[in-house]
């Protein structure tokens, strides 16, 4: 998920950041020399509890989230990613799974990913048909695809944009859908976004928003789901081969 410029402070309030979007500030490097953030923040009501049984659950989810960071940031181009993501903050967002906040850097993720559950290629979590990985991989993953879209300008170049016809309007157009948010625990109503009828996506989620689209684009890539585009998904793996992982499409293979 990424707000345009919604984060959260140590008390799990909601604050609005009145700086420029965070392109535009210089952030520090992140503390490892090969850019990979290893700072690990736990929101206050997390980490509250007396008994040595609930500190152990703590303990145990900060390290279940040190992995799955590790394992997420060797699936992905470091180069784009370097100093995109400042740090990493595990906090209860209620049904939201995770968040990225552009304008500070700062990636949080709900604790409630290390419990075990899991999401398949069709984005569907029960029942699992297809090739699947943890909920917290692909959460984590498609976070920061968030964060490196952002920081490269790569989920907003009209090249990008054209591959689904997107556009910013509330208004509705013949041709065009828009994605409706409608499950529990989130922000009811339509995407201020619409795209073109026929549009390729990764799942339904996916068409919420061309930033939606493109970093589920790069996880489904991280992930080697490549088999899941097919024909009309392609000029998108395209897309993020060539821009992301540097490497040329298929045309000009040939």
């Amino acid at each position: 998920m990424r707000p345009l410029s919604t984060g959260f402070g140590s008390d799990g309030a909601s604050t609005r950041h009145r700086g420029p979007r965070g392109r535009a500030w210089r952030r520090k490097p992140s503390p490892s020399g090969d850019g990979v953030v290893t700072e690990i923040i736990l929101d206050a009501g997390a980490a509250a509890g007396g008994d040595l049984t609930s500190h152990q659950m703590v303990m145990d989810t900060v390290t279940r989230a040190k992995m799955i960071v590790a394992q997420a940031w060797s699936l992905l181009p470091r180069a784009c990613l370097a100093g995109a993501v400042t740090k990493i903050r595990l906090q209860d967002l209620g049904a939201v799974h995770g968040q990225y906040d552009p304008d500070t850097g700062v990636l949080t993720l709900n604790p409630m990913l290390y419990d075990g559950r899991q999401i398949d290629d069709a984005g569907g979590a029960d029942p699992l048909r297809g090739p699947r990985v943890s909920r917290a991989l692909h959460t984590t993953l498609h976070e920061f695809s968030h964060a490196l879209g952002d920081a490269t300008g790569l989920d907003r170049r009209p090249a990008w944009l054209v591959l689904s016809g997107w556009v910013k309007d509330e208004q509705d157009a013949s041709g065009y859908g828009r994605y409706w948010e409608r499950r529990p625990g989130w922000d009811y109503g339509p995407s201020p976004w619409r795209y073109r009828h026929g549009s390729w996506f990764c799942r339904e989620y996916s068409s919420k928003t061309p930033y939606e689209d493109f970093a589920d684009v790069v996880t489904y890539r991280a992930l080697g789901w490549t088999h899941v585009f097919g024909q009309s998904g392609r000029p998108k793996l395209w897309y993020v081969n060539r821009h992301v992982w540097r490497e040329p499409d298929e045309a000009e293979q040939e």
